[in-house]
């Protein structure tokens, strides 16, 4: 619990701050190409930071203290999961676990389209966000810092599916109020 504390922690008071100042900024833009360049250096502030922090908490920084050598890889999708459902209604530790496994890529996800052609944001997005998460299931398998598992790509796919669908209701409000991003 205290882990997931620290990475909230710092999600909120590093990101938040920097959204307040892109919005001061951008009130006192008067040019539009101002106005974008707030909101670009806003988007790869926000991008940077948290890639960082997942890189970092995925690939073992926050978790030293315990041996993943004897891990094995699942293949077989929902197998753990079940097991982990019925543990989390016991033990709400494997809650946080669960949602952080869902929430984990939500963000990225939330980013990523602004950048992309608006045609092609669900579907490219989805791709390039499922190939990522593969990758990462994979080093954690050969880095020996988790272990390869089908459940948590679909977890951490569906946080995925949550962030971009997330973006289409900023895009929309985004629009209504005539502000440009990406």
């Amino acid at each position: 619990f205290v882990a997931y504390t620290r990475i909230v922690k710092t999600l909120l008071m590093v990101p938040i701050p920097m959204l307040a100042a892109t919005v001061i900024m951008y009130q006192l833009s008067t040019t539009h190409s101002m106005k974008k360049k707030t909101t670009d250096l806003c988007w790869w502030y926000l991008l940077v930071v948290y890639s960082i922090v997942l890189i970092f908490n995925l690939l073992g920084g926050g978790r030293r203290d315990y041996d993943y050598s004897h891990m094995v890889p699942n293949f077989v999708p929902f197998a753990s999961l079940s097991k982990d459902i019925t543990s989390a209604m016991i033990h709400n530790s494997r809650f946080f676990d669960l949602a952080g496994n869902i929430v984990v890529f939500a963000p990225l996800a939330f980013l990523l389209p602004w950048k992309m052609k608006r045609k092609h944001k669900f579907i490219i997005s989805s791709a390039v966000f499922l190939l990522i998460i593969i990758v990462v299931e994979a080093l954690q398998q050969v880095l020996v810092v988790g272990a390869f598992d089908i459940d948590d790509i679909l977890l951490n796919f569906s946080g995925v599916i949550l962030g971009i669908l997330f973006n289409r209701v900023a895009d929309k409000i985004l629009i209504k109020h005539k502000i440009r991003v990406g």
